[in-house]
């Protein structure tokens, strides 16, 4: 997949959703996109293939992070979001086991700041995703995913953190519980799905409701 234009990701905005909010005494907020050339374009590869029974997939990604890293100057009060270069290497596989539908995902995120020394820019980092899914009852379904996402050269980015400004964990360890339901020959669909997070001990909770009409 080649993708020639940048997209990044869609913060909440906070006219209808509260959120964390970075460097809350900035007056100021910048936007500094990449400039839309061929070097800032994104390569993505997919290769796929049956291996012992299992769905396998190997990713590479070249391009730039969607996610934005922020930098704060307090002689303006400006905090200026910006986006650096991240390559992943990953691997995926799928299959069934004893009733129930496994999956895991693996990947390697280099990040700009190969070095972990710059705290404003994300450090490389290890993923791995874990789930199974099972049937419960007739058409009752249940899913649990376990990501766990560990830092590289969490040392150097303690020391270079600046004084004041909170530590993330090496290993950052989040969990996900989905149950599902279909009643009156799938007409009906409840859906209940939690989040929590164990680092930083929130959780978001959502219960959804969908109903055919005819």
């Amino acid at each position: 997949i080649f993708i020639p234009a940048f997209e990044r990701d869609t913060l909440p905005s906070g006219d209808e959703l509260a959120h964390f909010v970075p460097f809350t005494q900035a007056a100021v907020r910048r936007l500094a996109l990449p400039s839309e050339t061929l070097s800032n374009s994104e390569l993505a590869l997919r290769a796929s293939r049956m291996l012992g029974g299992y769905s396998t997939s190997f990713y590479l990604f070249h391009g730039l992070d969607p996610a934005p890293s922020f930098h704060f100057d307090p002689a303006t009060s400006t905090v200026t979001e910006t986006h650096h270069r991240l390559n992943m290497i990953g691997a995926s596989a799928q299959g069934n086991s004893h009733g129930c539908l496994l999956s895991g995902e693996f990947a390697y995120y280099r990040t700009q700041d190969a070095a972990g020394t710059d705290p404003e820019i994300a450090n490389p980092s290890l993923k791995l995703l874990l789930s199974a899914e099972r049937t419960i009852k007739e058409n009752r379904t249940g899913a649990v995913q376990l990501l766990l996402d560990d830092m590289l050269h969490h040392g150097r980015y303690e020391e270079t953190l600046p004084a004041g400004f909170p530590s993330q964990p090496r290993l950052r360890k989040t969990v996900t519980l989905r149950l599902r339901d279909s009643l009156h020959r799938d007409t009906c669909r409840p859906t209940v799905y939690l989040l929590y997070n164990m680092d930083d001990r929130d959780f978001f909770v959502k219960a959804e409701y969908e109903q055919d009409l005819t």
